[in-house]
């Protein structure tokens, strides 16, 4: 799943490019969704001393959530992004028993037209480099001695014209963006 960042509310991270900006952003936004549901936590360090973009942590109860942000704009390969997934995601973040969920969001800012296949070479545009990674988590997250769920979710912060003429559609309406990270 793509999103897109059409929303007033997520104006400013389209607006602000930057990892930080981005990161800031989000969890802005999930902190005013929480409704003491849970907590949201920034550059949370963990067990080997890595810095986490994001964590949830529900209140109450033990459960936690991972999301890590991967600016589409900043020479990313398709290999980089995969090993992020599993290993820095996967294997990393998701080792404490309490975290069992894992978001890896890459945005797309329209500074890369297309990345490249690490196998085929093929050229990948955004929606099929998020195809990608979509497959690959969920491979990661099958079978039976799998208890850890990996998502991957693009998010489209390139700014375009919203006139008829432009021919470029959300690829999710505004108030989607935040069901997109919801359990499915």
């Amino acid at each position: 799943m793509s999103i897109s960042l059409g929303s007033p509310c997520c104006a400013a991270a389209a607006a602000d490019t930057t990892p930080t900006g981005m990161e800031r952003e989000l969890a802005h936004e999930l902190t005013l969704r929480a409704y003491g549901r849970y907590t949201v936590t920034q550059e949370t360090i963990n067990h080997r001393r890595d810095r986490m973009d994001i964590l949830v942590q529900a209140d109450g109860a033990p459960d936690q959530l991972a999301i890590e942000i991967k600016h589409g704009g900043k020479g990313w390969s398709v290999r980089q992004l995969l090993d992020a997934l599993e290993m820095q995601l996967g294997e990393g973040y998701l080792r404490p028993d309490t975290r069992r969920h894992g978001i890896l969001i890459v945005t797309h800012h329209g500074t890369r037209d297309h990345w490249q296949h690490p196998e085929t070479s093929a050229p990948l545009l955004f929606p099929d480099l998020m195809a990608l990674l979509r497959s690959r988590a969920v491979a990661l997250t099958t079978g039976q001695h799998h208890t850890r769920t990996l998502r991957a979710i693009g998010l489209d912060a390139v700014p375009f014209d919203e006139g008829p003429a432009s021919g470029r559609k959300h690829s999710l309406q505004p108030k989607q963006v935040w069901e997109a990270l919801q359990p499915q």
